[in-house]
């Protein structure tokens, strides 16, 4: 199989640092406020730049982490990068900058202003330890205000959790809604055993479809490796790194060429 004319990837995803606002007791990249690290706007535009040329197929470019807002102005600098060479461009973000109707309408204004097409912002029950509901609703308000396309993913409840039931009550919401906001709760992913029982757990052995990113996203991590998936176990698995951005984000990806592994995965 040749990759070059096949399975061409459509989104290229930076994860932009492991450094947040919050530290998830079940954070996939074990992500906190301590974590420090992150790609530089150097490393992110010739990235993009590399992978525009080569791949005419690429139409999204997606920035989270991580907090991806807290690159501030390199990532201002990005969506409107992207944004210049005709890619949809979005973030995912906890809304953490949204404790105020004003500190969101601010940060919104300049993500807006440089193009930003999309935000997805992740909250529910690890999440709102650290990013109250009050953000949450604040950040969804503002970006809707300004014409971003908005989706509120919500982990997975436990029993006693009421998180999306909030959520949906919540009157600014449900105005919000009625205007285009998305709503959604994801399949639960865990990767500590706290005897929590959750909502929609993902049970990997009862999975009958195949991986949608494999081939089609070139993810970046915050320490300049390329990987084949930029999904939840993405440094669990040491197999879906394909090298680092110093070799050539293009020619790294395309390493996969014929590689069984990723192609199964794929199937």
């Amino acid at each position: 199989m040749d990759l070059c004319s096949t399975l061409l990837p459509k989104t290229l995803t930076f994860i932009t640092t492991y450094r947040c606002t919050a530290a998830c007791t079940q954070c996939c990249f074990e992500s906190s406020p301590k974590v420090k690290g992150c790609l530089s706007r150097d490393e992110m535009m010739r990235a993009l730049h590399d992978v525009k040329e080569r791949f005419p197929s690429l139409r999204v470019v997606v920035f989270t982490g991580g907090e991806a807002t807290l690159l501030k102005d390199d990532l201002v600098a990005m969506i409107a990068e992207a944004t210049s060479l005709g890619l949809v461009t979005r973030i995912v973000s906890n809304g953490s900058w949204g404790k105020t109707k004003a500190t969101a309408a601010q940060m919104v204004g300049k993500l807006a202003g440089a193009g930003l097409c999309e935000l997805n912002i992740s909250t529910g029950k690890d999440h709102q330890d650290w990013v109250p509901h009050e953000s949450v609703v604040n950040a969804a308000e503002a970006a809707l205000n300004a014409g971003v396309l908005t989706l509120l993913t919500v982990e997975a409840d436990t029993a006693e959790s009421e998180k999306l039931s909030a959520l949906t009550r919540d009157p600014t919401i449900k105005s919000l809604r009625d205007r285009g906001l998305l709503l959604q709760s994801n399949s639960w992913m865990s990767f500590k055993d706290t005897g929590e029982e959750r909502d929609h757990v993902l049970h990997t052995s009862r999975r009958a479809t195949p991986c949608e990113q494999i081939h089609n996203n070139i993810a970046i991590t915050p320490y300049g490796e390329v990987s084949a998936c930029c999904g939840l176990t993405l440094e669990h698995i040491p197999e879906m790194k394909l090298g680092t951005i110093a070799e050539g984000v293009s020619d790294t990806y395309l390493r996969q060429r014929d590689d069984f592994l990723r192609t199964c995965s794929r199937s």
